[in-house]
């Protein structure tokens, strides 16, 4: 297995889950299997790759539920005449006037 289990409590603290929890999700999914009018739940154990491609997803959720929660903050709390855009390699604004087509002032 490629999971270093001692590295889950932390992230397992932050998303309010257990240590255990956070292992089964990211190294294991759950399939439904419809056999003659049953369904029945399989749990799947997953490989390497596929276990580090559930780790990756997490995380990019995670970063994009993050950077849209502070961009909504940030645009909540700041001026109406400028739109603040927070991005992983910085930051930019912008005035409302120039969203709108009018060129900046000189």
């Amino acid at each position: 297995m490629c999971v270093c289990y001692t590295a889950l409590g932390f992230p397992a603290y932050l998303l309010g889950i257990s240590e255990t929890q956070l292992q089964v999700k990211l190294t294991s999914r759950t399939m439904d299997s419809k056999w003659g009018g049953q369904t029945e739940n399989i749990e799947v154990t997953l490989n390497c790759q596929q276990a580090t491609q559930t780790r990756d997803a997490l995380s990019k959720a995670l970063y994009t539920r993050l950077f849209d929660y502070l961009v909504e903050v940030i645009n909540n709390n700041t001026p109406v005449s400028y739109l603040y855009l927070t991005h992983f390699l910085g930051y930019w604004h912008q005035r409302a006037d120039e969203r709108h087509g009018n060129p900046p002032p000189r």
